[in-house]
């Protein structure tokens, strides 16, 4: 038991420091305002507070109050947050939320919320303050605001944006938008989340920067080609939080089929900085089994980010996003691997950069992201766990990737580019295309943007995010209920032989000196779990007031704040709260008199599995040197060192850039310890040793030499090139006792070298989407290996003529690095070729004339259309056969005398012109640049030719189905308007009275014809170029090249619009003409 003498000198020494000092506790904090609160926890932060990524994260978690805590709602409550750094104590803005209810005005428990401050860097600690009695409120500042709001917007008729959202500000800037349901561009959207550009003040279209889906779908055959809950239509919202610092909203939905059932649940935490992040807690419930109709991609899509590019000359709301140029994946042999993205599709079909036989799943960290090299700004997905989505054999997430162009119009271009995750159905070459009745998808995703910092940013916050996500409390309800949790432990450690100040921890803090005092750390499969002071006597119940008290009162009261009923002979720490599992408790001397640094005096190994105490008796710290070198003298740099008792890693550190390295750990005569030494997974060395007291003042000193080789690696492709694409080559081995992969460094010249390797049998592979090379090695010196990587993928061409026909001929030459290879074009303009993926230059040739030429890159499997500059014969013929009628007609008006006949076949002339000529006609030039973009009516296509010294070719724009039947509906107006003036030549004599109603139709119907295409093209111009005829400077796509070029342009109507107006004045004229004559 401890002395009287012992108790009242530290009575005196607290008396007389809370009368002549600022004493430092809970109920007396150095700059912050909460000195009168009775009670205190400490709060297990469960990041690394000492990395720059840790400043601003959110910590999100339930508080199990020791003591009553008062408390009658969200503001009006005594919860605070404190964070205590070198002897001072900073109030942090907070908040608390699903109050646990004693009575009216007191909680047991309660969510709390609060940010890790700038300030932090690892010595901190942070404690929730409270008090049973009512307090001020907190009256913290609101930084995040909610709302329940809905868009509409129309740019072109029939073409809507029109959803319910719940909008997310932070200050008075639009963060995000949560949708609940509604219609994108004619394309169903629900439980999806639009993040906004930084900066953005309102909700509108030029705003949005991201798209986040977390709906649940599955492909179909018909447009848009996917069905699941982002159709529904009915839902349930619920506001769930509305703080301060955070909100929280939850969505409820059943799909139109009611197959499918959704409910998630969208977090966003107050972020003072660039970073912006959404926490989903998604639940997807297959109601009745599925079998998909068109599973090639969306086979059980969980979650995708969408990239919206969308550019208007004329309509500056229509200026939309970007799609960002690459996918990087954290994969599943856990490496970081990058594909590009091919910023300018041609094709309406999806151009599949990722595809599901490509069959890349995600790695234990679980992330992926979009990414812009030129700015750093990325947009990624991190999910907890990259298991554990689901029960069945689907269980993982696998990555697909693909872009299409949903409409591409002179001055309007709209694409897509999506990066989807999907269950993982595909697996060894087979295909789960059924979603299986009951079958459940549960995971927890953060939605992250990053302005600079690039995926590695992102790959950093997966490690914050899969530690702070564990401790989230989310549940379904208004209040979390207590989740079902395993049994915890509580482990009671006694230490022993360790001298030290009285209260050292106390009047450390108090003074601002370096007071010894004991310290424990716990740690679970080497993992920290818990730390604090060891004494004797703690301190309880905080809650001094000297004020009108005379001596014997404030001794009194001083004597109160100590922890009476749990003081002990022997020194303690108590770790409440503990999973069942093997503990390590390291116990180390702070601030030593005799030493720079703390001194690890003990340590403990114990398996948890009820309430148990430990016994820790304490020893002098040794310290072991090693120093590993190279067969060349030379320092080998990470190399693992490692102590273990009982088969237990008690200490550990690797070599630095010299090969020296450094084991601190008790001097314990008796004890055994065993020294592991490895590298790159290789048992170096493995010996029992013994620290005994002297190595307290001699170190125990080893040295090693491993012999270290280096295997480089020259690899070609299929065409005798060094590979254009990253293949990732990565070795390991069978040797190893811990299994690492070893990654390649890349050489300037396409080489992979692997350095520093010991000898010894490997395995190397190497891979690209779904190709691999696999080869075994023996490894025994400085060794080189060539290597051919297999991967071919087929690029298909359709090769069209300047009108958008097929080309029946022609040969395509495929040029790379001075090789070439050369194709024939079908009859249907088809042609095909299986090369590397790598970059190509292409060019069409027809009669040993060049009709075109542009540049490919191949990622994968390709689809691309070459519009040449071939002209159609058909329309050559339809020209000359008008032309030829124009000339029979007035020989007919000038021999024959014919006036009414001739002039009815110059309008059949005329009209067989119109309609096999451009009706619509944009142009522009500058310099060698040169295009033309014109509108047919046969075939119903609008055809752009581009030409510049370095790329001849052009592309069909795809435009709107409605625009196609208005140029269809046209062609057959004109038709039968000719075939009825074809009918009057006849009818004149016989039937006079029809031939006048024939007439009539005629000039009617190239009248509706005229207005028709009039309205419609203004209508499309409107949202392209601005109107239907003018001038100005437009961006014009080149082939083969992602960034367009801007070109004065001048458009209007041409020559088919032009014949059909000379049409119509010519059929008025016959009759004219004739009543004249009469």
């Amino acid at each position: 038991m401890i002395s009287k003498k012992y108790t009242i000198t530290i009575i005196i020494i607290i008396l007389f420091s809370t009368m002549f000092t600022n004493f430092v506790t809970a109920s007396d904090i150095k700059s912050a305002d909460i000195s009168d609160f009775a009670f205190k926890q400490e709060i297990q932060v469960p990041i690394d507070t000492s990395i720059e990524q840790a400043k601003f994260q959110p910590i999100d978690i339930k508080v199990e109050f020791s003591k009553a805590c008062y408390a009658k709602d969200e503001k009006d409550n005594s919860v605070r947050v404190g964070m205590e750094k070198s002897g001072d104590v900073t109030e942090l803005e907070s908040q608390i939320y699903d109050l646990e209810k004693i009575d009216d005005t007191h909680i047991s428990s309660c969510g709390l919320v609060f940010l890790i401050p700038i300030e932090s860097d690892g010595t901190e600690k942070y404690y929730v303050f409270y008090d049973s009695d009512q307090t001020d409120n907190p009256n913290y500042e609101k930084h995040v605001f909610l709302e329940d709001s809905h868009y509409f917007y129309e740019p072109i008729s029939g073409q809507k944006i029109d959803f319910d959202y719940f909008g997310i500000k932070q200050e008075d800037n639009v963060i995000y938008a949560v949708v609940q349901k509604g219609e994108l561009l004619g394309n169903p959207i629900a439980l999806s989340v639009i993040k906004f550009k930084p900066g953005s003040k309102v909700v509108e279209t030029y705003n949005l920067d991201q798209l986040g889906d977390f709906d649940f779908r599955y492909g179909i055959v018909e447009e848009p080609a996917y069905f699941g809950t982002s159709w529904a239509k009915e839902i349930n919202k619920q506001i769930i939080v509305d703080g301060n610092i955070m909100t929280r909203v939850r969505i409820e939905c059943i799909s139109p089929r009611r197959d499918i059932k959704s409910d998630n649940i969208y977090t966003y935490y107050y972020s003072p900085t660039e970073t912006k992040r959404m926490f989903v807690d998604a639940h997807h419930e297959i109601i009745k089994e599925i079998d998909i109709e068109e599973p090639s991609v969306e086979d059980g899509v969980i979650a995708e980010i969408t990239s919206i590019k969308s550019r208007s000359a004329s309509i500056e709301k229509m200026n939309v996003g970007e799609i960002l140029p690459e996918v990087f994946v954290y994969s599943e042999d856990d490496t970081i691997r990058n594909y590009q993205i091919n910023l300018n599709p041609t094709s309406i079909e999806r151009e599949m950069e990722l595809s599901t036989e490509d069959n890349i799943d995600l790695g234990k960290k679980a992330w992926t992201c979009l990414y812009n090299p030129s700015n750093g700004k990325a947009h990624g997905l991190i999910f907890s766990s990259n298991t554990g989505i689901t029960n069945g054999d689907d269980d993982g997430i696998q990555i697909k990737a693909f872009v299409k162009q949903n409409i591409k119009f002179t001055g309007l271009e709209a694409d897509t580019g999506n990066v989807i995750l999907t269950r993982n159905g595909y697996e060894n070459g087979k295909h789960d295309t059924v979603l299986k009745q009951g079958a459940q998808y549960d995971y927890k995703v953060e939605f992250l943007t990053v302005e600079k910092e690039g995926y590695e940013r992102v790959d950093e916050e997966s490690v914050i995010y899969q530690n702070l996500i564990k401790n989230i409390p989310i549940l379904r309800e208004n209040v979390t209920k207590d989740q079902e949790e395993a049994e915890k432990y509580s482990l009671k450690t006694y230490v022993h032989l360790s001298p030290s100040v009285p209260l050292g921890s106390l009047f450390s803090a108090l003074l601002g000196k370096n007071i010894s005092y004991i310290y424990a750390e716990l740690y679970k499969e080497n993992s920290f779990k818990s730390s604090g002071a060891v004494s004797r006597l703690g301190l309880g119940e905080i809650e001094i007031d000297f004020e009108g008290k005379n001596i014997f009162q404030k001794i009194k009261t001083a004597i109160g704040i100590f922890d009476w009923k749990n003081l002990s002979f022997y020194k303690k720490i108590i770790f409440p709260g503990l999973e069942a599992g093997t503990y390590l408790v390291k116990i180390f001397r702070e601030n030593p008199k005799f030493a720079k640094q703390r001194q690890y005096i003990g340590f403990g190994i114990i398996d948890l599995n009820k309430n148990d105490t430990l016994q820790i008796y304490c020893k002098s710290q040794g310290t072991i040197k090693l120093l590993v070198n190279d067969q060349n003298n030379v320092g080998v740099k990470d190399v693992g060192l490692y102590l273990l008792s009982d088969g237990v890693v008690i200490s550990d550190s690797k070599t630095d850039e010299n090969g020296n390295g450094i084991i601190n750990a008790p001097c314990f005569s008796l004890k055994k310890y065993t020294l592991k030494i490895i590298y790159n997974g290789f048992l170096i060395d493995e010996k029992i040793i013994a620290l005994n007291i002297k190595n307290h003042f001699i170190d125990l000193k080893k040295s090693y030499m491993v012999k270290l080789f280096d295997l480089t690696i020259n690899l070609k492709d299929t065409w005798g090139f060094k590979p254009e694409v990253e293949v990732n080559p990565k070795i390991t081995s069978n040797e190893m006792i811990e299994l690492v992969v070893l990654s390649a460094e890349k050489k300037d010249n396409g080489q992979y070298v692997f350095l520093g390797l010991l000898t010894g049998k490997y395995s190397l592979s190497m891979s690209y989407r779904s190709f691999n090379l696999e080869k075994d090695i023996t490894f025994e010196n400085d060794q080189t290996l060539n290597l051919d990587f297999p991967a071919e993928y087929p690029l298909n061409f359709r090769v069209y003529n300047s009108y958008g026909e097929y080309l029946s001929s022609g040969e395509i030459s495929i040029l790379r690095l001075g090789k070439t290879k050369e194709i024939d074009i079908g009859s249907d303009g088809f042609a095909s070729i299986s090369i590397p993926p790598a970059g190509y230059q292409v060019s069409v040739v027809s009669n040993d004339k060049e009709i075109a030429k542009q540049n490919v890159e191949l990622k994968g499997e390709k689809d691309i259309n070459i519009v040449s500059s071939e002209d159609s014969l058909l329309h050559n013929i339809m020209l000359y056969f008008g032309i030829i009628l124009l000339i029979i007609s007035i020989m007919i008006i000038i021999w024959k005398k014919n006036v009414y006949m001739g002039f009815k076949i110059i309008a059949i002339a005329l009209i067989i012109i119109s309609l096999f000529s451009p009706w619509w006609i944009l142009t522009g030039e500058e310099g060698s640049f040169e295009t033309a973009t014109k509108t047919l009516l046969i075939p119903q296509k609008l055809v752009t030719v581009t030409s510049s010294s370095d790329v001849l070719g052009g592309e069909i724009s795809q435009v709107p189905e409605d625009v196609t039947m208005v140029l269809e509906l046209l062609m057959i107006l004109l038709i039968i308007s000719s075939l009825f003036i074809f009918i009057s030549v006849f009818t004149k004599k016989r039937f006079s009275k029809t031939t006048v109603i024939i007439s009539v139709l005629s000039i009617i119907l190239l009248i509706v014809t005229i207005s028709i295409f009039y309205y419609a093209m203004s209508q499309l111009t409107e949202v392209g170029v601005g109107s239907f005829i003018g001038n100005g400077n437009i961006e014009t796509t080149i082939p083969g090249v992602a960034e367009g070029k801007v070109l004065p342009c001048s458009w209007g109507p041409n020559i088919g619009f032009y014949l059909g107006l000379i049409t119509i004045v010519t059929l008025m004229i016959n009759p004219i003409y004739h009543k004249i004559r009469k």
